[in-house]
């Protein structure tokens, strides 16, 4: 892990940010699954996906383990890189991301990438097809990394 006062405030554009992959549900021949970017239906419905500041903090499966548990039936597959500009700007219609810094005691490398549709945020499962080109669009722009 680096040093937490190297680590700035805001997300830059610059910033890589990196989506853990689990396997299977998120991996599709060997590629990023657009499920990776799908928001889930919790006890509280999420209202972004997690990724961690990938370059603030070296991955890896015992860091990972650490603080994320596999969900039932998957196992920790890798990472998926993605750049924060880049993820800034995928859009589709009304759908619309942004990346924000979601730092916790536990993970201070934590940050989220949020989603809305016309200025509402999205929280939960949403199948609306916009939103399903967007996890797609998300998806082809990060590079898989298999740990």
């Amino acid at each position: 892990m680096s040093d937490l006062q190297s680590l700035p405030e805001h997300v830059t554009d610059e910033e890589n940010i990196a989506r853990v992959i689990f396997s299977p549900s998120m991996v599709e021949d060997s590629e990023v699954s657009p499920s990776a970017f799908q928001l889930r239906n919790l006890k509280k419905p999420e209202d972004y996906i997690s990724v961690f500041r990938n370059d603030y903090v070296e991955l890896s499966v015992e860091n990972i383990s650490k603080i994320l548990s596999a969900p039932s039936g998957n196992t920790i597959y890798g990472y998926a890189v993605l750049n924060a500009g880049v993820c800034r700007k995928v859009s589709y219609k009304e759908i619309a991301t942004e990346v924000l810094p979601h730092s916790t005691q536990k993970n201070p490398y934590h940050a989220g990438i949020h989603f809305s549709k016309a200025g509402s945020d999205i929280r939960g499962r949403c199948t609306d097809p916009d939103f399903i080109i967007v996890t797609r669009m998300l998806a082809n722009n990060s590079i898989l990394t298999q740990l």
